[in-house]
């Protein structure tokens, strides 16, 4: 098994893996409540929305693929995808704003799928969903950083260290690049992040789901310029930090 960069010929079978991986996760099985009845429906959303994200600005997607004699089928299968985006003015990350035409024209594919064909998606709990995440605090506290946008791994070839490799990717650029990796974790999640060095500073609070995490890994030399400790000896951002004593001078 070898990782490499992924193409937009790709996106099609990251959907796949994508479906099979997270088809009994709650938050999916929340978000997507008519799966069972409109697969078909589902699927298509998936290669489209995949589609759109490989070609977006700051966007590099990895995949997974299988190689003769691993034991995980025929050579060439695509068992595994990470999609990273890089935020941020500085320099390093201007390397990666690219933008493409194909984007905007999925736009409208995407949005005809949407609104007349897609009806495994209930969109009112997307539209929440979506609002909830927003306001998680790294939106608002980080300037320069890679956020790990989704990570699958088929069940089939899961616990055999793949979704750690694909995490590598994004983790070395980071470190080269002097900036953080952060995440929004679902709790099944949580071992493999952990795992990795990324550490829970916030949890995020979903209506009719238990609670998913907001994550963050420093590269070791400079460990401490994001995450501090707050009095009850939690792990925050140091922007959190700051805001919290900053409203407690004023009561």
């Amino acid at each position: 098994m070898h990782i490499r960069l992924a193409t937009i010929a790709d996106a099609p079978y990251a959907a796949e893996v994508s479906f099979a991986a997270y088809w009994n996760n709650e938050l999916y099985c929340w978000l997507y409540p008519q799966r069972d009845k409109y697969p078909s429906d589902l699927i298509e959303s998936l290669r489209i929305r995949n589609k759109i994200g490989f070609l977006s600005p700051g966007v590099v997607s990895t995949v997974a693929v299988t190689d003769e004699n691993d034991g995980l089928g025929d050579p060439g299968r695509i068992i595994g995808f990470a999609v990273w985006r890089r935020f941020g003015s500085d320099p390093e990350a201007q390397k990666w704003m690219h933008d493409r035409l194909d984007r905007y024209l999925l736009s409208w594919e995407k949005w005809y799928q949407d609104n007349f064909l897609d009806y495994a998606t209930d969109w009112k709990r997307v539209a929440y969903f979506r609002s909830v995440i927003s306001k998680v605090v790294f939106y608002k506290t980080l300037d320069d950083y890679w956020l790990l946008n989704s990570l699958a791994v088929h069940p089939q070839a899961q616990r055999r260290g793949i979704g750690s490799r694909l995490l590598e990717w994004g983790m070395q650029t980071a470190e080269r690049e002097s900036v953080p990796v952060v995440l929004e974790s679902a709790p099944p999640a949580r071992a493999l992040y952990e795992r990795a060095g990324l550490k829970v500073f916030e949890e995020i609070e979903v209506e009719g789901i238990e609670p998913g995490y907001a994550m963050l890994w420093e590269p070791d030399r400079i460990k401490g310029t994001w995450l501090t400790m707050d009095d009850k000896g939690n792990t925050v951002l140091r922007g959190q930090k700051l805001k919290a004593q900053e409203r407690e001078e004023k009561m």
